[in-house]
């Protein structure tokens, strides 16, 4: 009955490290999304790293494990390791930056990106790859010695009932039966095959991965935005501490039980009254200040790496992204995982794009808006004579954070009858949305497409999809960054990209210049216009009155020249590339004017992956596993023989 609580618990001690590797996994991709301005690249580089971990902590341990006549020791002692490893961790990523002297807002290039992922991350993956060889021995030792205390157990039978089993084999089948009724009265516990070891190597896969889906889902659903990660690693070590004395207590109750192959029941003892005394300093911390005071020291020195020079009024995370709002003057500033995503009140510039929008139909009568409303845009785009604006906004968080700090005019804004805010991704809404030909402006107000994620919205389907939600005179408008006098050959592949893309989706495409470059899409002649007396004669027509626009801005926006040279640049080039789903080619220009932009050296790689098929990757994959069968192959034993 022992043994197989002692199994159970050490199960549970199992699955608690895969629970606990997931959950530190994903706070340490958040935190180097935020320190890195991260997108799908730093993730393969993060996860590249984590991976690297384990694997050379699982060779290290495979290789001593045999060297150790303790293995539990080894064991309880490198999870007490980890449980203290990972908030050194998560401060050494939020003061990385300042460490490497990166400027304010300077993104760092992918080689030093690529070191420190390896220096940051290796670490912990190499203790959760350490762990599997201890793992698996320590269950194989508990394993062994309940085996050895059933076979105990049977001779003794033997000895004490040999005449009445040699005289009454009807009323007493066997020793062997006995213990097996006995064991089935236990029948919930854990029990394992006791002829093939590989079955109880391939248990700890089995456990270790459904607490890892067990993490996963806790951390994606409660404690992401409940718990900030210090309260979270406190919560977790507390679990784990708990495992362990209830483990070394189970352990010490049998002298019968051996780990490691010797007794060690002082050892035991002593291990589990230091876990005990762990678990009540941890339940202290829980109830003192100390995990909130050192995650606003912590946040506050990576704040400081990122924008010195200003305010930090609040910091939270959300099931999507870290949310910071800072402060400078009297003006607030939203970052999104480290960037900078908009400003408010900022009523001058929204004032610009909501009109300069509203004018590219002559009657708009139904807006969509996707991404960010903040700051002043929808009450400016109010001001037109409208009748409703869908407000896609996926992060609810954003919305619930940002509330206290808008201006009354923003708030006004938001509870608007004609205004409907939707918490949904804004690429689903616009595929599923029974509104068919309902919109007569759809505005694509997010960041650039410097992630797959964000991508997602400057494709031909996505084009495609939002025709079928627009009316036959709808126009789209997406925007993107640029330069305003010379467009090079990153800046012009890059935007370009999607005035190709626009221009296989719609009939009629035009840009405007500047820092951004706004397209304007629509399937029907004479909707969409540059021309400045019939922009200002539809501003005029609509009665619009603002402190922050006037009509006469429109000479300052779309100065002639500036126009000309835009659309010459981007009209003679031959070699622009369509974004699409499957080939996300502006994300990936977006990657190389990163490089260049960061002093890379890997822009000639990028320019030589651009040509490069999807299954040239998977000769060496091929290549590999078939390296990896002829070597077992060759090793098995029917073949040695």
């Amino acid at each position: 009955m022992q043994n197989k609580r002692a199994l159970t618990l050490v199960f549970l001690c199992i699955a608690a490290i895969g629970c606990y590797a997931t959950i530190a996994q994903v706070m340490l991709i958040r935190e180097f999304l935020n320190i890195f301005y991260g997108n799908e690249l730093c993730l393969g580089i993060v996860f590249g790293a984590w991976f690297l971990g384990i694997a050379t902590g699982a060779f290290a341990g495979a290789k001593i494990e045999h060297t150790f006549k303790h293995a539990f020791t080894v064991f309880v002692f490198t999870l007490m390791v980890m449980c203290f490893v990972l908030p050194v961790q998560i401060v050494s990523v939020r003061g990385i930056r300042g460490l490497l002297s990166v400027g304010i807002g300077e993104y760092i290039s992918i080689l030093p990106l690529l070191l420190t992922s390896i220096g940051l991350i290796l670490p912990f993956g190499f203790i959760i790859g350490f762990l599997f060889p201890f793992s698996s021995k320590v269950m194989w030792d508990v394993t062994v010695a309940r085996r050895s205390r059933n076979q105990k157990t049977i001779s003794d039978f033997r000895l004490q009932n040999s005449d009445l089993l040699s005289n009454s084999k009807s009323e007493i089948h066997s020793p062997e039966s006995a213990i097996r009724n006995e064991n089935n009265q236990n029948s919930q516990h854990i029990t394992i095959d006791n002829k093939d070891p590989a079955i109880d190597i391939g248990m700890v896969y089995i456990v270790e991965s459904m607490g890892s889906l067990f993490g996963g889902l806790v951390f994606s659903f409660f404690l992401v935005s409940r718990c900030h990660p210090f309260k979270t690693i406190t919560l977790l070590n507390v679990g784990m501490f708990v495992l362990l004395t209830l483990l070394f207590f189970s352990l010490q109750k049998r002298e019968e039980v051996y780990i490691g192959g010797e007794k060690n029941k002082y050892t035991k003892r002593v291990l589990g009254f230091i876990s005990l005394g762990m678990v009540l300093a941890m339940i202290t911390v829980w109830f003192l200040p100390i995990p909130d005071s050192a995650e606003a020291l912590s946040a506050k020195m990576r704040w400081k790496t990122l924008n010195p020079h200003i305010e930090l009024m609040t910091s939270a995370d959300s099931k999507y992204q870290h949310i910071d709002i800072g402060k400078q003057a009297e003006q607030y500033n939203i970052y999104l995982n480290g960037q900078y995503a908009s400003s408010f009140p900022n009523e001058y510039e929204y004032a610009q794009i909501a009109h300069l929008v509203m004018t590219r139909h002559p009657s708009p009568k139904h807006v969509l808006l996707i991404g960010s409303g903040l700051g002043g845009l929808i009450s400016e785009m109010l001001r037109h004579p409208i009748e409703s604006l869908d407000y896609v906004e996926l992060d609810q968080n954003l919305l619930q954070i940002s509330d206290k700090y808008l201006s009354p005019s923003d708030r006004q804004a938001l509870s608007d009858s004609r205004v409907t805010i939707i918490h949904q991704d804004g690429r689903y809404y616009v595929k599923t949305t029974p509104q068919r030909q309902h919109y007569d402006i759809i505005l694509i107000n997010t960041p650039d497409p410097s992630t797959a994620f964000l991508n997602r919205f400057y494709t031909l389907e996505f084009f495609r999809e939002a025709q079928k939600i627009l009316k036959p005179d709808g126009v789209l408008i997406a925007s993107v960054s640029s330069a305003v006098t010379y467009i090079g050959k990153e800046i012009g592949s890059y935007t370009g990209s999607l005035y190709r893309t626009l221009h296989e989706a719609f009939q009629d495409v035009l840009v405007t210049p500047g820092q951004t470059n706004s397209y304007f899409a629509c399937n029907k002649d004479g909707i969409i216009t540059l021309d400045i007396e019939t922009l200002m004669g539809r501003y005029r027509k609509f009665q619009v009155k603002s402190d922050y626009f006037t009509e006469y801005l429109f000479y300052t926006l779309l100065q002639p020249e500036q126009v000309k040279f835009i659309e010459s640049q981007l009209g003679q080039r031959k070699d622009l590339l369509v974004n699409t789903d499957a080939r996300p080619v502006t994300y990936f220009l977006n990657l190389v004017l990163w490089d260049s932009l960061t002093g890379g050296r890997l822009h000639g790689l990028f320019h030589g992956l651009k040509d490069v098929k999807l299954q040239w990757f998977l000769i060496p994959i091929v290549i590999a596993l078939a390296g990896r069968i002829i070597y077992m192959v060759i090793k098995s034993p029917k073949t040695s023989s």
